[in-house]
């Protein structure tokens, strides 16, 4: 047992050591980025992005979104654009005590991008304390002439940037970046990949599909 406590204590100062290295000094940016083969053609993945009652089929446990304009809401769906606010519900099935929302500013896109948010708010208050100027984006490209070779349409991709704010923020920004900005970003490329095949699983309350 004696043993058992030494060893605890040895990882325990190493683990704060770490720690205190990693998240020293000036706070810096932190990007993240990712592409997705799809099988399907933009012209059917593009809905997916243009109508937000589509949004909960690849967003992580979105129950809704709604969109502001000059402070008001708005009732149409098909149509997002740069200066709006967007307010995303987030309610983690079957935990709707867990609840919470991100309210964002619709940017306008960068070259290739159909969307880009910047978190101006979120309700808990857990990622604003942990970086500042949080932005992400999605968009879908047409497959190359070599990728269609692998039966791949299009790929859908997006990204995230932000600064680090704290030392929390500074340590996993330098040891895990990628798991860093993963975690924050909200869109689940993978689902939108297989748009056709989880909007018909998610009319039926099925598992999405992953492929």
């Amino acid at each position: 047992m004696k043993t058992l406590l030494i060893r605890l204590s040895i990882l325990v100062a190493i683990g704060a050591g770490a720690f205190g290295f990693f998240s020293r000094g000036p706070d810096f940016p932190v990007e993240w980025t990712r592409e997705v083969p799809s099988k399907e053609a933009v012209s059917a993945l593009m809905p997916a992005l243009r109508d937000t009652r589509n949004f909960p089929i690849f967003h992580h446990a979105l129950k809704g979104i709604t969109l502001f304009e000059n402070g008001k809401p708005i009732e149409t769906y098909d149509r997002i654009t740069p200066g709006m606010t967007a307010v995303f519900g987030i309610e983690p099935k079957a935990k709707e005590w867990k609840r919470f929302e991100i309210r964002a500013e619709v940017l306008p896109p960068k070259a290739g991008e159909t969307l880009r948010f910047r978190m101006l708010e979120e309700s808990t208050g857990k990622t604003t304390r942990l970086v500042d100027g949080f932005e992400w984006w999605v968009g879908v490209r047409p497959a190359t002439a070599e990728e269609a070779k692998h039966g791949n349409l299009s790929y859908v991709f997006g990204g995230a940037t932000a600064v680090t704010k704290n030392g929390r923020a500074r340590f996993f920004g330098r040891i895990a970046p990628k798991i860093l900005m993963n975690q924050l970003y909200q869109i689940d490329l993978v689902r939108l990949a297989n748009f056709t095949e989880n909007r018909e699983a998610w009319a039926k309350e099925n598992d999405p599909v992953y492929q």
